[in-house]
């Protein structure tokens, strides 16, 4: 083959390589456009993401970590009513503003003494706030976290103070009690003044990572009654009896 006839066939083949090089380029600028793209919306989802959990933690107290602070005196994340040493733990998740926590207690809160002054038991409450939508004033977290406010410096005034709020529970759909009237009920059930814990809502972050917790704890809804980690289903009088004297 003479050189001139070569060269055609050269100038093809470079045609070529240009092609599939401008080829290559267009793939590897969409690729790039792709995936910038799709690393703006990650940026923009984790940025509105943290926007909503910082505006939903922005109230309360916080630790120096940045983490809600938690009300002093908790055990295993609950409040403590009984002898530590009782060889049976009944765990119980309720909400102020819970009519059948309020029924629950009515019922069965009678038992649970009798077992915990007889040394049987020992009772972790782990009150939450799920209910807010049932109060026209977010009463559910108000409630809790006067309760809070209270085991932070005199938990032995806690299970008074729950009896009370159970006691005065008010209606669904309308206002729960105000604030200075949880802190007249934290004072008569032998707490101190908690007038700015409460105004302030010092521990409101904290109630809804509590909450979080039971839902991640396996809570679905309250009263929720577990007998040494094991939930019972209807915890009546004899039941709770029955599941105590299976456990210990």
């Amino acid at each position: 083959m003479s050189p001139s006839s070569d060269r055609p066939e050269a100038a093809r083949l470079k045609a070529q390589q240009l092609r599939e090089a401008e080829q290559a380029r267009a793939r590897r600028t969409r690729t790039l456009v792709v995936t910038g793209v799709a690393l703006a919306v990650l940026a923009l989802v984790v940025g509105t993401g943290i926007a909503v959990q910082a505006s939903r933690d922005s109230t309360g107290a916080v630790t120096a970590a940045g983490t809600p602070a938690a009300p002093r005196n908790l055990v295993d994340g609950g409040v403590l009513i009984g002898q530590a040493s009782a060889p049976v733990t009944v765990t119980t998740y309720e909400d102020f503003q819970c009519p059948v926590c309020k029924n629950f207690e009515s019922l069965s809160g009678p038992t649970l003494e009798q077992l915990r002054t007889s040394g049987r038991i020992r009772v972790i409450s782990k009150p939450v706030a799920i209910l807010d939508r049932a109060s026209k004033d977010e009463y559910s977290t108000r409630s809790l976290n006067a309760a809070a406010c209270l085991v932070d410096v005199a938990p032995q005034a806690y299970p008074a103070f729950s009896a009370a709020l159970f006691a005065r529970q008010p209606e669904e759909g309308g206002a729960g009690l105000p604030d200075a009237e949880l802190v007249t009920l934290a004072q008569q059930a032998g707490g101190p003044d908690l007038s700015t814990c409460v105004r302030d809502r010092t521990f409101e972050a904290w109630t809804r990572t509590t909450t979080d917790q039971a839902s991640q704890d396996g809570l679905q809804g309250t009263p929720y009654v577990l007998v040494n980690g094991s939930p019972l289903t209807n915890p009546t009088p004899d039941a709770l009896t029955a599941a105590v004297d299976a456990a210990g």
